[in-house]
């Protein structure tokens, strides 16, 4: 008797800690998909705050071009070439999103690393060097 009660113990408890189991498993799988859910947001959030900011940078390119370009025989030849470069800078802005932006990148950097390595650390470099100033 004693041993038939120790194996239906055995038997409950397996199936209670199967049980447990599977609903740690189900609780972890709706957690991996709160997860997700959250950081595509994040992400999506991201994105379209890029792409106010791309299309702002965009306009003031538009505007500073513009401007050069009123002046253009007043000018150096730099400065009308400065304009050009503007112009066709903001007229990309505004024909790419983020997202083709970010793949262009990608691919500049497979293309070149030393250079954009050395553009990326005189980049973080001027940005010390303005967050320095503010203080």
């Amino acid at each position: 008797m004693e041993i038939e009660n120790e194996a239906e113990k055995s038997r409950s408890t397996g199936q209670g800690a199967a049980a447990a189991a599977a609903r740690m498993k189900e609780q972890a799988a709706n957690a991996t998909e709160e997860t997700k859910k959250k950081v595509n947001e994040a992400g999506q959030a991201a994105a379209n705050k890029a792409d106010q900011q791309r299309e702002r940078v965009a306009i003031a390119f538009d505007k500073t071009a513009a401007a050069l370009q009123q002046h253009r025989d007043k000018l150096p030849d730099a400065a009308q070439t400065a304009a050009e470069k503007l112009q066709s800078t903001a007229d990309y802005l505004h024909e790419h999103d983020a997202a083709a932006i970010g793949e262009d990148l990608k691919e500049l950097v497979r293309r070149h690393p030393g250079p954009m390595l050395g553009a990326a650390a005189f980049g973080g470099f001027m940005l010390a060097v303005m967050f320095r100033r503010k203080r």
